[in-house]
């Protein structure tokens, strides 16, 4: 029995010593990898860190976003040669996959979405942002870059559908009404609309809904 229990501890210390010796070696890749994204040679990065998820990807769920990152420094706009639109697609995969991982992670959010302007992918930057909404309603940066993604298509119609004014749910309708008025007085001031138009921006009043 004793022989058993040296067996198993035995066992379980040489399987650990795999695992800590596996997340050393992820690390090594990872620091190789850092030091060539910072030297700007991100074909090695991204082979260093493709390295490192296959030795320990779970340990280090920031693969994903590192992988897309070294994709995006490869990426060459207007460059419709096939590999680089690998690379673009590439690199939205990662980072889309990161993100659903770490939805919060803002720089990450902006890098995907300034990856779909520079590839000419703003339907996809839209689609994006709308399935975005589905699960965060309240984000109000997300509704007006979607705005601002249609004017970038010129959908302009499509584009005031996605700028307004926003209030809390359930507000009363006096309120509404109120400040709905307020809204028409100020599209009635012809320096207000000049400074709307100015922006790009075609101001109408619409009726409110409560």
């Amino acid at each position: 029995m004793t022989k058993k229990l040296c067996l198993i501890a035995a066992l379980s210390l040489g399987l650990l010593s795999m695992v800590g010796c596996t997340k050393v070696q992820a690390r090594m890749e990872i620091r190789e990898g850092n030091t060539a994204y910072t030297a700007e040679k991100y074909d090695v990065a991204l082979r260093h860190y493709q390295n490192a998820r296959e030795i320990d990807g779970k340990s280090f769920p920031e693969l994903n976003r590192m992988i897309g990152y070294s994709l995006i420094g490869l990426y060459v706009p207007e460059d419709t040669s096939t590999n680089n639109v690998k690379n673009a697609d590439a690199a939205i995969v990662e980072l889309r996959k990161y993100l659903r991982e770490r939805p919060d992670d803002r720089i990450a959010r902006e890098a995907l979405i300034n990856l779909y302007l520079n590839a000419d992918r703003i339907t996809d930057a839209i689609g994006y942002f709308r399935e975005w909404l589905q699960t965060h309603p309240n984000d109000i940066d997300a509704v007006r870059s979607v705005a601002t993604l249609y004017s970038k298509q010129g959908n302009f119609n499509e584009a005031l559908n996605w700028y307004g004014f926003l209030g809390p749910a359930k507000m009363p309708r006096h309120v509404v009404d109120k400040v709905n008025a307020e809204i028409k007085l100020a599209l009635g001031n012809p320096e207000f609309r000049k400074r709307l138009e100015a922006m790009g921006l075609v101001p109408v009043s619409r009726r409110p809904q409560a």
